[in-house]
């Protein structure tokens, strides 16, 4: 698919598959990078509307969340804007729900998309969207909300005036329509609030809260659920933005209370039915009750241990069984999050399906009701950093799908803020702090001309030695630390003549390389890994003679370019 007229660089890095969608504020292409071979989406945004908010739409990069896709670049063409998102697969909502939607579901959706938009919110300058509606949030198959097209987004500045309406019918909120009104948080909480009307309804709200209310579905009166959620709907809605919530982060507790407020009258009426049975059958029952909580505590413990043991030695689809079940038992114990993750070490490898089991177990309620088991575990400061540190290393070295670094680096980034201020600092504090830094380095790389020009290969193999000879990481799993070695090493295979000139000495290099053959012999490494690992050593320490001992051969260089674009594809 080509376009009409010469978009410059766009033309060079990208070529257009096919159309994705249009609006007022543009198309979106499917397109693949031309050195990475990577899909891609790109949004076309015409410069002349558009031009003075190139400043804010590069703000955009700095954009880390694993319910927003990475912005990877903002290109200014001849006539034209391209913003280059990573590429999300996943289903619209608009008409997902057909058959109405369950309790669960609302609920997951509505805390994933107020939890976005607290995170864009309660950034140091907030950034509004200004164009949520079904068709701009993805639901990926392992039941992640993305929040796409940031076309109409700006920087929430207060005093922000717009000109024209930037949002749809039935999902902008009125203050959009108004020309020298002002624009903040509470546009975007209007947003929010039409899209769960919509999942409630299956209708729009058409053009305001009144309309709302006539076109509104008795079905939702009947429903206990849907009743307490329509009612928070209404506060989002309002008419007046000083009468809705304030932000997106007002918003994920209100509907974390509504979450409650429905648990809760469930679980009061199972607690008054289990009363009426009790007396039913009087106080033999009472006391063959009493007798039976007396052992379980020892028989929960038991098979709690057996469960954990199970998920060891069975299958994958047994495995996530057993987490569940043990979840059940114990929702709140650390130890099985972390033999979550160490299940995942063993097999170097992290799919989707388990990604899902991780995050439900995390967002299911705690044993008090009252908030998630994330957040209960958050309490223990230390050991939730502990904890989000695993994950962020499982996300980093094992994640099957794209954005694994960028979800390592929020947990990394979690890991790092729980510990803030403590008296005791954790071995893994520094090294988390390199993982954050080092995330920095692969969003830049393969941009610029096909070689790379302009990438900082030499500050990215300073962070990656930092981490390599960094204390706590020394005491890492081997595992780990073998795919921190094939990031150096495929540095040096790659950027040698590059480290060269930023000042690495050869011999820095040389004991590198001997670590990691050292490394290599551990028997913590299955015999595949440590064959993989001797033979990358042996070409880094090929390309490292070669590149300083000045034998390089013409072309050389364009070969080991071709080899660091093609690692950096995968």
């Amino acid at each position: 698919m080509k376009l009409p007229a010469s978009y410059g660089r766009f033309e060079q890095e990208y070529c257009i598959l096919r159309e994705l969608g249009s609006g007022g504020e543009g198309k979106v292409y499917l397109v693949r990078h031309q050195v990475t071979e990577q899909l891609r989406a790109a949004k076309r945004l015409w410069k002349g509307k558009d031009a003075d908010r190139l400043h804010e739409l590069n703000m955009m990069k700095r954009l880390r969340h694993p319910s927003l896709p990475e912005v990877i670049d903002v290109l200014a063409e001849k006539d034209c804007i391209w913003l280059i998102m990573t590429y999300v697969k996943g289903q619209c909502l608009q008409g997902l729900f057909k058959d109405g939607i369950s309790e669960a579901d609302f609920f997951s959706i509505a805390g994933q998309l107020s939890e976005v938009l607290g995170y864009l919110h309660g950034r140091r300058m907030p950034i509004l969207h200004l164009d949520i509606k079904p068709t701009n949030l993805l639901l990926k198959r392992n039941g992640r909300l993305v929040l796409i097209d940031f076309g109409a987004a700006l920087q929430g500045q207060p005093g922000i005036r717009p000109e024209q309406c930037c949002g749809t019918p039935g999902f902008a909120a009125p203050e959009q329509y108004q020309k020298g009104s002002y624009l903040d948080a509470r546009t975007d909480v209007y947003g929010a609030g039409a899209v769960l009307y919509y999942l409630l309804s299956g209708t729009t709200m058409g053009k305001g809260p009144e309309e709302m209310r006539t076109a509104t579905d008795q079905n939702i009166r009947k429903d206990r659920w849907k009743k307490e959620a329509y009612t928070l709907i209404e506060n989002c809605v309002k008419k007046e933005p000083s009468e809705r919530y304030a932000d997106g982060r007002q918003l994920a507790l209100a509907i974390r209370g509504v979450q409650k407020k429905c648990v809760g009258k469930r679980q009061r009426r199972e607690l008054t039915f289990a009363l009426a049975f009790a007396l039913v059958f009087g106080l033999f029952c009472a006391r063959a009750l009493r007798k039976e909580q007396g052992i379980s505590s020892d028989q929960r413990a038991q098979e709690y241990a057996r469960l954990l043991e199970q998920a060891d030695r069975g299958g994958v689809v047994q495995a996530r069984t057993c987490y569940r079940d043990a979840a059940a038992i114990y929702p709140e114990k650390k130890e099985l999050y972390l033999h979550f993750v160490e299940r995942l070490l063993q097999d170097c490898h992290m799919n989707q399906e388990e990604e899902r089991l991780l995050q439900e177990l995390l967002y299911a309620p705690a044993s008090d009701g009252e908030q998630t088991v994330k957040e209960a575990l958050a309490r223990d400061r230390a050991a939730y950093g502990s904890l989000a540190y695993e994950i962020g290393l499982a996300y980093w070295y094992f994640y099957e799908d794209s954005g694994g670094k960028t979800a390592a680096a929020n947990w990394f980034q979690e890991a790092v803020q729980s510990v803030e201020g403590e008296a005791e600092v954790p071995d893994w504090l520094q090294a988390a702090k390199i993982y954050q830094k080092i995330s920095g380095y692969y969003e830049r790389i393969g941009k610029g001309n096909p070689l790379g020009s302009g990438a900082d290969y030499g500050g990215l193999f300073q962070d990656l030695s930092a981490l390599w000879r960094e204390t706590g990481f020394q005491n890492t799993d081997a595992r780990i630390r073998a795919q921190a070695a094939k990031e150096l090493l495929a540095c040096m295979i790659m950027e040698a003549s590059g480290l060269r000139q930023d000042g690495t000495t050869e011999a820095e290099l040389s004991g590198i390389i001997k670590e990691i053959e050292k490394l290599s012999e551990e028997d913590a490494l299955s015999m595949e890994q440590r064959e993989e690992l001797q033979g990358e050593c042996e070409e880094a320490r090929a390309s490292v003679e070669r590149t300083y001992q000045g034998d390089q051969v013409e072309g050389g260089r364009m070969d080991e370019t071709e080899t660091w674009v093609e690692w950096i594809a995968d």
